[in-house]
């Protein structure tokens, strides 16, 4: 071969080797913009997935709140379609335990027992955000409102504290004494 074949030899394996340094870094250059594109898509996966989590918590605030309302609804609305639960809850908010049967006293305390499940729900919900605090202050009231009707009567105070929780009658007995 001559001098001018091995010099061109040397050309063709020059240029071939820089167009592979080349391509090289092109391949390099493309992976790093496709490794900041999948860092980007994450970031808006992330947002989009707070975003909706924000959505649902909101939702089942809402869900929480109208279910503990509409159980305070449905226990009204039983005092409203029946004058004898409704003479028998009077009773109760007046401290007038006097001249009640044994029967209805019973039926009396089961009418409050009710009414604070329907509360120590609402507390839990509250405890567990899924209740807003503006929400969960028209419960306390009403706790509280009750809660010294109920010390009125021991029997009746020891049946309260017979169902709930051992956290739901502490909160009330601090939250009441305020």
């Amino acid at each position: 071969m001559t001098q001018s074949g091995h010099s061109l030899i040397h050309q063709n394996l020059t240029l071939s080797a820089n167009s592979s340094i080349i391509m090289n870094k092109k391949l390099s250059d493309w992976a790093s913009i496709a490794e900041i594109i999948s860092g980007i898509a994450v970031v808006i996966t992330l947002i989009f997935l707070i975003l909706g989590i924000k959505e649902n918590t909101e939702v089942t605030r809402a869900s929480m709140y109208l279910r503990s309302t509409d159980n305070i609804i449905e226990w009204r609305n039983l005092m409203i379609s029946d004058p004898e639960v409704a003479q028998l809850f009077n009773a109760f908010s007046v401290g007038d335990y006097d001249g009640i049967s044994e029967v209805n006293a019973y039926r009396q305390s089961q009418m409050v027992l009710n009414l604070y499940q329907i509360y120590e729900q609402a507390y839990f919900a509250e405890q567990y955000g899924f209740m807003g605090r503006t929400e969960w202050r028209r419960f306390e009231v009403q706790i509280c409102y009750f809660y010294d009707k109920i010390q009125a009567s021991p029997s009746l105070f020891s049946r309260v504290n017979g169902v709930m929780t051992e956290e739901f009658s502490n909160f009330m007995g601090d939250l009441c004494q305020e």
